[in-house]
């Protein structure tokens, strides 16, 4: 796994999946996709709310964002701040170790905007009688830390066919990679 482009641009993670639970890790052509498509983050406010490897994290402040990540997994969530030690990024990016359902409201009453988020939650689990993706793109579109051109981005599983609509966001655009679907919203006119 690699940072493709931008201040940290070429820099490897030697996240080794087995040693962190063999999570599910975002592929280096998606991520290239998911970036090329999201255009210019320089100052952008970009939320990774399951971060993992933290790879899409970093990629995002490597291109300029400023960067909030959480990951609940204490053992990744270790990964990714020695990585934030080593490559001497000190407090340049916010890191978390919470479950997202209790982040969600504490970023809310913090005041947080966030013109990206990116979701990218287990695949195969359900919250409610949904899909986890579907559950939490509820729930970020109706947590009020999205600003007006804000883009929902949510990385699932290609089985898992999402509303078309969240809030007052809708899909503006869906590709396939694989066994992952990717699917991003915006509010109509947003691009």
């Amino acid at each position: 796994m690699r940072i493709v482009s931008g201040k940290l641009g070429g820099r490897r993670l030697d996240f080794n999946n087995r040693r962190q639970g063999n999570a599910r890790v975002t592929s280096d052509m998606v991520k290239e996709a998911v970036f090329s498509s999201l255009g210019d983050l320089l100052n952008i406010r970009f939320l990774d709310l399951f971060s993992c490897s933290g790879q899409i994290g970093l990629e995002a402040y490597s291109r300029g964002a400023r960067v909030v990540m959480n990951e609940k997994d204490r053992g990744r969530h270790g990964f990714i701040r020695q990585v934030i030690v080593d490559w001497e990024l000190g407090a340049e990016i916010d890191l978390h170790c919470r479950p997202a359902e209790k982040l969600l409201p504490e970023l809310m009453t913090e005041g947080q905007v966030f013109d990206v988020v990116y979701l990218d939650p287990p695949y195969h689990e359900v919250i409610d009688e949904k899909p986890m993706a579907q559950h939490f793109l509820d729930r970020v579109t109706a947590s009020g830390i999205l600003s007006g051109q804000a883009r929902v981005v949510v990385q699932h599983d290609r089985r898992v066919m999402l509303s078309d609509t969240a809030g007052d966001l809708e899909v503006v655009r869906q590709k396939k990679y694989s066994d992952s679907l990717v699917t991003m919203y915006a509010r109509p006119g947003t691009k």
